[in-house]
């Protein structure tokens, strides 16, 4: 009679023990945790670079890029390239100044509200009265416009 008091306590505790991880499980994935696209968020990152990205917009074959000038220099942007493709107008940035490319003809984003994640981009720059031929490669990531 002992025996089976205590194999139906243990049972009992186990399934209270389940239960809690099922109700914490449920949450998690009612609050989007377990979503990837959930953790990029509505804002848009950049990492990798070393001019200041300071935002960004990605829709369909198009991305408008506001680069800030951290080098130190003057530059003059050569080109920027998202994932290999695309192009832009070259322009001259005044040290600690911020400029808006626009990159056309870059690889597709995706419907309105995908997300992308590690798209690498690279920017080639002149520092002017210096040596040409610089370039600076980083990442996006984000929600396509």
């Amino acid at each position: 009679m002992k025996r089976g008091q205590s194999a139906l306590e243990y049972l009992v505790t186990y399934g209270w023990a389940i239960l809690a991880i099922v109700i914490v499980a449920a949450l998690l994935w009612a609050l989007g945790i377990f979503n990837p696209g959930g953790l990029v968020g509505t804002g848009n990152k950049a990492s990798g670079f070393s001019f200041n990205i300071l935002d960004q917009k990605y829709a369909d074959t198009v991305l408008t890029i506001n680069l800030g000038n951290t080098q130190g220099k003057s530059v003059n942007i050569i080109s920027i390239k998202v994932a290999g493709a695309g192009t832009m107008t070259a322009s001259n940035m005044s040290v600690g100044n911020a400029t808006v490319f626009t990159v056309t003809a870059a690889p597709s984003c995706g419907a309105t509200g995908a997300t992308f994640t590690n798209v690498p981009v690279i920017i080639t720059y002149d520092i002017n009265g210096g040596i040409g031929g610089h370039t600076d490669s980083g990442t996006i990531s984000g929600v396509c416009a």
